[in-house]
């Protein structure tokens, strides 16, 4: 028979051993890996790997005991930065059925799978109905990962921004912009940071000034307090809007605002921007999830420029883990992109030629594709924009038990049943790959217990009594 006064006793001792565990990871030098719970609570330190019992093992800090903590308990373990550098060769980008979605260099490419490599996933094989699309970038996926160099950017106050490790930072108003490779479709994530909830910013898309990005023609996405708007500005009268005659631009608003479940503020907000010059589409969505699409009915076609910018109100503002890649034009809104049956693979360049019939391979940086209507081509990878496969025999890998997600550091995703986990390396297993190895120096975060009820409300979360999380045996 269980002591009536045992588990009070053993919970203070568990409280008092996290207070210490928490005090002391905050010192010099600790790491900055997190476990957050599945109730919400966390605590920092390092993970060492995991046991043949699926327990997590711990580092509290350097020198002090591991504990074991069952991974039933934990709704995601997120890494500590590491020195990640994309490799400038990373040129095509895939969307699993499944939702997953991997970043690599091409390999190879048959009618039965394609292969791809990256320092974080090794080698892949995928199976091709694995595969809704697969995306091959001119210059690599990337436009920009990270903010870059200080002498790329041009800022119009000096001294209102700065780039500090990697980090934009603004003590005041002012704008900063910069140019980027050629794309009329443009997918842009960030963090952002501000003095409070009021505080404001806005991003320039497509601009044709290079230097002031809200002097010229663009989009605009404004964030100001709990809203945001979208806008066109434009350099001639066509548009219809009002802004300064005398300085013969226009400016219009696309829509009317939407109100933001979280405003920016002192916790970051990641945001992401999916951008379509041409076709004048503007998608906006906040941690993941969609929050407005705009629509533009006249574009800007041929005539966008190719540089962003950044706009701060009289507050400070932050723009932390800044990276802008190509967009396939696909809306994503929930990890689930909506589908619909193709018989046909189709082609999608860069010029917006569209060609259908079944690819068979790769050979000399070109696709080899049966066309419906012109027979036999070669497609040089460099003018693909998309490619989207047939979907009729399409399969999509099932769910298993141990299923965790690792986020790629520098995009992606990958769902796998995890088999071993250490301090430099997860390896697990899913139909969409086989066997895998990632390195866990590439990998944001993990996610586990995917099937089980969702994580709480950001409100319902406990962050007061972590002990109630420590079992006995712990």
């Amino acid at each position: 028979m269980t002591h009536p006064s045992r588990f009070p006793a053993m919970r203070l001792r568990s409280t008092l051993a996290l207070g210490i565990l928490v005090l002391a990871t905050t010192g010099p030098g600790a790491r900055a890996d997190r476990i957050i719970f599945m109730n919400g609570d966390r605590i920092p330190g390092k993970l060492l790997g995991c046991d043949d019992t699926a327990n997590l093992i711990w580092e509290p800090h350097p020198g002090q005991p591991v504990i074991r903590i069952p991974t039933t308990k934990v709704h995601k373990v997120e890494l500590d930065e590491a020195d990640d550098p994309i490799p400038a060769d990373q040129n095509v980008s895939l969307l699993l059925s499944n939702g997953d979605f991997l970043h690599g260099k091409l390999l190879t490419l048959s009618d039965a799978s394609l292969a791809l490599t990256s320092p974080v996933l090794g080698s892949l094989e995928i199976p091709r109905q694995m595969i809704r699309d697969l995306n091959v970038s001119e210059g690599g996926y990337y436009l920009l990962s990270g903010a870059g160099n200080a002498k790329d950017w041009f800022v119009d106050k000096k001294g209102k921004w700065k780039i500090d490790g990697g980090t934009l930072k603004a003590n005041d108003y002012g704008v900063l912009g910069r140019e980027l490779p050629q794309a009329s479709r443009i997918r842009m994530d960030f963090d952002a940071v501000t003095e409070d909830s009021g505080a404001g910013f806005t991003v320039h898309l497509f601009a044709t000034n290079k230097q002031l990005p809200a002097r010229d023609s663009s989009y605009a996405v404004q964030f100001s307090g709990s809203y945001v708007y979208a806008r066109k500005t434009v350099t001639t009268k066509e548009a219809g809007g009002v802004f300064g005659a005398g300085m013969n631009m226009n400016q219009e608003s696309l829509g009317d605002p939407r109100r933001l479940d979280q405003a920016p503020g002192a916790k970051p907000l990641h945001v992401t921007i999916l951008a379509d010059a041409r076709a004048g589409v503007i998608s906006l969505l906040i941690d993941g999830k969609q929050v407005q699409t705009w629509n533009d009915p006249r574009g800007f076609g041929d005539k966008h420029g190719n540089a962003i910018g950044f706009a701060s109100n009289n507050q400070s503002t932050e723009i932390r883990n800044l990276t802008v890649t190509r967009w396939n034009g696909l809306i994503d809104t929930n990890g689930k992109p909506e589908d619909s049956v193709s018989l046909t693979d189709t082609i999608h360049t860069i010029n917006d030629d569209i060609i259908t019939g079944s690819v068979t391979g790769l050979k000399d940086n070109s696709l080899a594709i049966e066309a419906e209507h012109f027979g036999p081509m070669a497609v040089p990878t460099d003018r693909v924009l998309t490619v989207r496969l047939a979907s009729l025999d399409r399969e999509q890998a099932r769910r298993m038990q141990g299923d965790v997600i690792a986020s790629i550091r520098r995009g992606g995703r990958l769902t796998l049943k995890m088999l071993k986990l250490d301090k430099d390396k997860l390896t697990g297993t899913s139909e969409n790959t086989g066997n895998a190895s990632l390195a866990l120096s590439g990998i944001k975060d993990l996610t586990f217990n995917l099937y089980a009820d969702k994580f709480p409300h950001p409100d319902q979360i406990n962050t007061s009594k972590p002990a109630a999380l420590l079992e006995p045996e712990w």
